[in-house]
């Protein structure tokens, strides 16, 4: 029962239980997606910081080497995660948004620029990122959800 989806990265790099499911579920032909986030930076309560807000807030990413794009799988997965969290958090008080991520070498120590959502940064701006001190506008899934 293969399903069509194929691997499209290093041999190395293939998660077993994907392959499991791509061998197993049927696919995108009848209706089934998977995807997975790649990364989830949570921000909560510091105490040595006086941050004292115990629940926090997040944001979602996904990562893409070099010019990669989404494609219509992952536009329409991820759109209908954020379109819903921000349905849920319209003022960005927990959700901050969803974001792609570009970078131009594998090694990330190689590398003194990634994208973000389109916007070209430094690595010392894509840290304060990462740690919600620098604020980009979040990814729009307009095509699918802003109807």
């Amino acid at each position: 029962m293969d399903s069509d989806h194929i691997w499209k990265g290093p041999h190395e790099e293939r998660d077993p239980w994907r392959e499991w499911i791509r061998k197993n579920i049927l696919g995108g032909p009848e209706g089934y997606v998977f995807e997975d986030f790649d990364l989830v930076p949570w921000l909560v309560s510091r105490r040595y910081w006086r941050i004292s807000d115990p629940i926090g807030k997040f944001m979602l990413i996904e990562k893409k080497y070099g010019n990669s794009i989404m494609e219509t799988a992952q536009i329409r997965t991820f759109g209908l995660i954020d379109h819903t969290l921000r349905k849920g958090d319209p003022k960005r008080k927990r959700y901050m948004g969803f974001y792609l991520f570009q970078y131009p070498d594998e090694d990330p120590w190689k590398c003194t620029q990634v994208t973000v959502n389109s916007k070209t940064i430094t690595i010392d701006e894509f840290k304060r990122f990462l740690t919600f001190d620098l604020d980009i506008p979040p990814y729009e899934f307009s095509y699918y959800f802003n109807k």
